[in-house]
């Protein structure tokens, strides 16, 4: 991830592990449940894509690629954020820790540090 990290950089892939502080269920059809990710100002989502399991953080036994993953056709990305909606009966709980991999744009100018 990371590959095209300058300013301006475009379809760069960034990738993300999110530990879920509160559970996510979408218990009923009529109920809405979602995870959404917000990126700082400048940046541009554009989609997600499936984490690939080669990653270096999977080498730790706790970060062991699979149910992790969150299937990247459930989420929807405009502007800064890419939303990710659950289907009637599914369950992320609390706890969990969920890999996500961005492909954004990045702001046209540098961000301080």
């Amino acid at each position: 991830g990371n590959a095209s990290p300058f300013s301006g950089d475009m379809r760069n892939v960034l990738h993300l592990r999110l530990l879920l502080g509160a559970p996510l269920r979408k218990a009923t059809m009529e109920s809405v449940a979602s995870l959404t990710v917000n990126l700082p100002p400048g940046y541009s989502a554009r989609s997600v894509l499936a984490t690939p399991g080669d990653l270096a953080v999977f080498s730790s036994a706790s970060n062991t690629p699979g149910p992790g993953m969150l299937e990247p056709s459930r989420w929807t990305c405009a502007g800064t954020t890419c939303t990710y909606t659950l289907r009637h009966g599914d369950a992320v709980h609390a706890g969990s820790v969920v890999f996500v991999s961005l492909v954004v744009d990045n702001p046209p100018q540098p961000m301080p540090q």
